[in-house]
């Protein structure tokens, strides 16, 4: 079984705990407008010429073996809780058909996290979620009417999903964009708060929205557009209120 993959980034620090080598898995039900990694919105290679002109891809197919063996040779470092994480684009696209990896990893005793929307049927949750030690889950946009506007993709799917984690008693880490327009009002994150508590006894990671995407979208002949990052001080004082 060959897997879509963009990029496996070793020694990544904020991808949960420890020391992990990060997987970056093609393929996006959502339509976020401020995404930052346009190349994984759809599973397919990417071909695009740099600022030289040289000719270069966005993404690989790897099979389960060569990804094992990417993330094996960083074993001696996942002590402290690190091992691997899964993120995208939209991991739980591809990891029900990339089970096999997540066997092997559970039998090495590696700590595996992953970083998702859930905004996917739950056939493709259902299969793999007893592997996975830790689920960061988006908190975005959490009005339904809104969420399937700007986002394109019906919320029953992460509300079901999510409702699925917390009957298995799963850990949940909330993450939370700050984008204004978006989710950055009073109403938005009053609703973000609720199902904090509700779902979760971590405390929610708050980050600005940023322009470091940029380029790709320039890569891929993609029209963009810029958002303002949020300050500091706004984004500690949103994340004080969220996790009191």
């Amino acid at each position: 079984m060959n897997l879509l993959i963009s990029n496996v980034q070793r020694f990544s620090l904020h991808d949960g705990p420890g020391i992990r080598t990060t997987v970056f898995f093609m393929g996006c039900p959502l339509r976020c407008p401020w995404c930052c990694n346009p190349e994984n919105l759809t599973k397919e290679i990417k071909k695009y010429k740099d600022i030289n002109g040289e000719e270069k891809v966005y993404g690989k197919e790897y099979t389960i073996d060569e990804l094992e063996q990417l993330i094996l040779k960083d074993f001696d470092y996942y002590s402290d809780n690190g091992g691997v994480t899964y993120s995208g684009g939209e991991p739980l696209l591809q990891l029900k058909e990339g089970k096999e990896l997540l066997v092997r990893m559970k039998e090495r005793g590696i700590s595996q996290c992953i970083e998702t929307s859930l905004s996917v049927p739950i056939e493709l949750l259902e299969p793999i979620v007893d592997y996975i030690d830790i689920f960061y889950v988006d908190l975005k946009i959490m009005d339904e009417k809104k969420y399937e506007e700007k986002l394109k993709r019906a919320f029953i799917y992460f509300k079901n999903n999510l409702d699925f984690l917390h009957s298995k008693n799963k850990k949940i880490c909330f993450r939370v964009p700050i984008v204004d327009n978006f989710t950055n009002n009073e109403e938005n994150l009053k609703k973000v708060k609720e199902y904090i508590l509700k779902y979760s006894n971590e405390k929610a990671t708050v980050f600005s929205v940023h322009n470091m995407g940029k380029i790709k979208y320039q890569n891929l002949n993609i029209p963009y557009k810029e958002f303002s990052p949020i300050p500091k001080e706004q984004i500690e004082k949103i994340e004080k209120y969220l996790n009191e």
